[in-house]
């Protein structure tokens, strides 16, 4: 199992999960996020939260649930069509088994190719004109700053006050010692089907080189730099 500061880090029971949920309820962090495909089928997010409310049903008034899916079952990519949509909503919410629990924000996680940029913004401005988006979720951490960097979560704010729900993973494992060099990557690694530019060599190489002795203190300045428009949760409840 692998070690973070001297810690075993890795899959934990049933009951030690469920105690762990307990406790961020009680701490405040209420704010859950998790997807259909974070696990198998038998044992994944949605699973883990239905055996969290069988146990704690009181619980469901004080969570706001963040789901992703959207994936076409056969091919396990994103489909943005009202059919899939609904589809893929409906089996989100039987997995779910919990009618006191609602998905508070449903996504999918990445854009869907077949849709243009402009079609999905244009579906913004037209939704905005009739109801009140509040939030929508984008990667958002110190190796994926783009929607800071491009005014897109400026111009959200600015225009319809919509936060960003912060999709934070931790470096996609560089931020665990992980991955230090580019050689460490294996070539069967699912990263390398999503062709991710920070995975490519030379940002790699740029990334891992002076600015790691320095990534504790990048790391305590960069959550209150981006607040302004953003609300951060961790990579996954």
């Amino acid at each position: 199992m692998p070690e973070i500061a001297g810690k075993e880090v890795g899959p934990i029971g049933l009951e030690q999960a469920l105690e762990a949920m307990r406790a961020a309820i009680h701490n405040g962090s209420s704010c859950w996020n998790g997807a259909k495909f974070y696990g198998s089928h038998d044992y994944n997010t949605l699973v883990l939260l239905e055996r969290y409310l069988a146990k704690y049903p009181d619980d469901a008034d004080k969570i706001v649930l963040n789901i992703k899916d959207g994936l076409k079952p056969e091919t396990h990519q994103v489909d943005t069509s009202s059919e899939n949509t609904r589809r893929s909503l409906n089996n989100c919410i039987a997995q779910l088994k919990c009618p006191k629990q609602k998905i508070d924000i449903f996504e999918f996680n990445h854009r869907d190719p077949a849709v243009p940029m402009d079609v999905a913004f244009d579906l913004i401005d037209r939704n905005c004109a009739h109801t009140k988006m509040v939030v929508v979720e984008a990667e958002l951490f110190l190796f994926s700053t783009d929607i800071l960097e491009n005014s897109i979560a400026a111009a959200a704010y600015t225009q319809y006050k919509i936060l960003v729900i912060a999709y934070s993973p931790i470096g996609r494992g560089i931020l665990t010692g992980q991955f230090k060099k580019f050689h460490n990557l294996s070539k069967n690694l699912l990263l390398f089907s999503f062709n991710f530019p920070r995975f490519q060599k030379i940002s790699l190489s740029a990334i891992t080189d002076e600015e790691m002795a320095e990534i504790d203190a990048i790391l305590v300045t960069f959550t209150p730099a981006g607040g302004r428009y953003a609300e951060f949760i961790p990579t996954n409840t």
